[in-house]
């Protein structure tokens, strides 16, 4: 009963459309419209009601995306240059400096990561010597010598003995390029071998375009920002970024010196005191004592020891119209992300689950469709594989790679039923090894499996054409079926396996010759819907008894009889 069930879904998994990739389209269409449709509304009802609070919660907004934007760009140079510091080229050269050869390695290295990185330059300083040198762009082993020796007391070389004395990997400062003569700000990391201090790489970052594009955004009579260091000293402000040298910013000027608020003063130093290392610390929007139109918000950058602060007055903050592009833009992206999954859940799941369908299909009636998605290394690949490997060890013989017995008998049904309906006619070979008992107990059961996979393999280069079978049948015993094929065109197959049988030459001292042989028996029909294939199997073994008792080393043919 189990058996006649499995069978069924079988049937209608192999003959029947599946209806998963419609009914996954349908649903997906009109859950797309529902969502669309709620989304569109829920989000026209939370903009008005964004609109009462509007100027508080786009102070904070606007501060936390700024600060995350900023170091989202300074997150990338830090990845690149933490990869370069864990380099091996890099740090045997920083620890053995004068190797000409570890030199060349790390200025392939270095030149690299200049391609990589956003500025054009690096520098770096070794511990052993103290020697600086900086790498530009082209720069070419030759060119790699030292500036000058760093000096402790030289306040251009404080870069390196800043960074030495910080508790971190790395540290940022802002100076001047002694090469290009610009002010920039720094990325510098230390390098280490075996957690021994070696040296520092340092890259000059192109942040003036970075800090433009965000404070600039906002920059107006009502609002400021300002960048403040750990010690909230004033590193950057937002009402000079025009000017091209807004990075060289020597004032250091305390935070509390611009907004004098008390409440952001007593706020400014619980913020500061409590900022260790690159930990993330923010502090909600703080609305100003002294004036009640004054908002100050407060977010570290991430990846940084600076934070962002900006002073706003609440008449310069924007109105619901504002909005309405993001709710276009939010919609747009929303949409596309619908159209984007189901794309993605189409051409990942639903086609290659379709392929694989097919080719199974396909596989049932044609033994050498290959299975769809084998060669893949994901969960498909996966299942595919699993289906191949049954279906190879439910199919084929494994000791010599042909059909098997069952595989056999279920196609011969299946040929009978094709070739009855354009009145063909159908061929089998039963063939058999001589004496292949006394071959096992001469030459022992090993060289008798390799007796098999020799007679198998003469089997296969005669037997060429797609539409016949191969079979291992049991012990020594092989098919062959030749559908649409006569009497005489089974004879020359016959002929030609008893050539190469010879032409194989193994030898065999207790065969009717000094050499392996074999006998066939062929039975060639019309074939009509009616017969039965053990029939034709029957013929052709008794075809096969007659050859064996003849002589054997040859083939015998009897008509086949329904």
């Amino acid at each position: 009963m189990k058996k006649y069930k499995v069978k069924v879904l079988l049937d209608k998994l192999f003959q029947e459309k599946p209806k998963i990739f419609v009914r996954f389209r349908n649903v997906n269409i009109i859950l797309f419209v529902l969502i669309a449709i709620i989304t569109s509304i829920g989000m026209l009802k939370a903009f008005q009601s964004m609109a009462k609070h509007i100027s508080t919660d786009y102070a904070k907004l606007y501060t936390a995306n700024t600060s995350q934007a900023l170091s989202s760009y300074l997150k990338r140079e830090i990845a690149l240059m933490n990869k370069a510091v864990h380099s091996k080229a890099i740090i045997d050269w920083f620890a053995d400096e004068y190797n000409y050869a570890k030199k060349i390695k790390a200025h392939e290295e270095i030149t690299n990561l200049i391609n990589t990185l956003l500025g054009d330059n690096v520098y770096l300083g070794i511990n052993n010597s103290l020697n600086e040198y900086t790498v530009e762009k082209n720069c070419t082993v030759n060119d790699l010598k030292p500036l000058a020796a760093l000096k402790q007391n030289h306040s251009e070389d404080a870069w390196y003995f800043n960074c030495i004395a910080s508790n971190e990997d790395y540290n940022f400062n802002i100076d001047t390029d002694k090469i290009q003569k610009r002010t920039r700000l720094w990325l510098n990391y230390k390098v280490y071998q075996n957690n021994t201090f070696i040296g520092i790489l340092s890259t000059g970052l192109e942040f003036s375009k970075a800090i433009k594009d965000f404070l600039l955004q906002a920059d107006n009579s009502e609002t400021r920002s300002f960048i403040i260091d750990k010690n909230g000293v004033v590193k950057i402000d937002s009402h000079f970024v025009e000017d091209d040298n807004f990075l060289d910013y020597k004032e250091n000027i305390p935070i509390e010196t611009i907004i004098s608020d008390p409440k952001f003063i007593d706020i400014i130093d619980t913020y500061t005191a409590n900022i260790k290392g690159y930990s993330k610390f923010s502090k909600p929007l703080i609305k100003s004592s002294n004036n009640s139109q004054h908002y100050i918000t407060i977010t570290q950058i991430g990846n940084t020891d600076w934070s962002l602060v900006t002073l706003y007055n609440s008449s310069s903050l924007f109105s619901i119209t504002k909005l309405f592009p993001l709710f276009i833009i939010m919609l747009v992206f929303f949409i596309t992300y619908i159209v984007v999954n189901n794309l993605a859940n189409y051409y990942l799941i639903l086609m290659p689950l379709k392929q694989l369908t097919n080719s199974l299909t396909r596989l049932k009636k044609h033994t050498d469709e290959q299975i769809y998605g084998v060669e893949r290394s994901d969960e498909f690949g996966f299942i595919s594989n699993i289906i191949q490997d049954l279906f190879i060890k439910g199919n084929y013989d494994a000791l010599t790679g042909l059909h098997n017995r069952r595989f056999m008998e279920e196609n011969l049904q299946v040929f009978l039923e094709s070739i009855s309906r354009s009145k063909g006619k159908l061929s089998v070979l039963m063939i058999d090894i001589d004496f292949f008992k006394k071959y096992n107990d001469t030459y022992g059961h090993d060289m008798g499996d390799t007796c098999l996979k020799a007679v198998a393999g003469v089997l296969t280069r005669v037997i060429t054409r797609t539409d016949d079978i191969v079979a291992r049948y049991g012990g020594e015993e092989f098919v062959v079926i030749l559908p649409h094929t006569d009497k005489t065109g089974a004879e020359v197959v016959a002929n030609k396996l008893l050539k190469s049988m010879q032409e194989l030459n193994i030898p065999h001292e207790n065969n009717v010759v000094e050499h392996l042989t074999v006998s066939i028996g062929i039975t060639t029909g019309d074939v009509a819907h009616t017969q039965k294939l053990e029939n034709y199997l029957k013929q052709a073994d008794q075809a096969l008894y007659m050859s064996k008792q003849t002589g054997r080393n040859k083939f015998s043919f009897l008509p086949f009889e329904s």
